[in-house]
């Protein structure tokens, strides 16, 4: 997570994911910022984690600010220091993983049916079918 290429865009895919955008809550940019910049020493479960617990205390309708924010990540500065590449390869090769993974299990859960994975995921049916592999008509 720490080395991820591009934190912001993950974490507000996941926020997406998770119902953040369903629940009409949307985080600020500085709070963004502030998610960004934080270390994640948990890694992608204490972001999920933080995110889960954002949606959970806020107020539908309503952004997510700087001061609704876990105290430590509140006053992170500065994105944590870059580890060697090869640690970053196998993180991203992991994060891939776990993509492929909730993105299969959500088709399972959906008996194959694209359109309604797609839904659940909150991403388009053309990204499942590209990151899973799969051509249109063959499941």
């Amino acid at each position: 997570m720490r080395d991820h290429p591009a934190r912001g865009e993950l974490i507000l895919d996941l926020w997406q994911a998770l119902g953040g955008a369903a629940a009409d809550m949307k985080l600020e940019a500085l709070a963004l910022a502030r998610l960004t910049a934080y270390a994640w020493p948990g890694n992608l479960r204490q972001l999920i984690g933080a995110l889960r617990a954002l949606m959970a205390l806020g107020t539908p309708g309503q952004p997510i600010g700087v001061d609704d924010l876990p105290i430590e990540v509140r006053e992170a500065r500065s994105p944590p220091p870059m580890p060697p590449s090869s640690h970053r390869d196998r993180d991203v090769a992991n994060l891939d993983a776990l993509e492929r993974q909730a993105m299969q299990a959500a088709l399972d859960a959906c008996a194959g049916n694209v359109s309604a994975a797609a839904r659940r995921l909150g991403v388009s049916r053309s990204t499942l079918y590209r990151r899973l592999g799969i051509s249109p008509g063959t499941n």
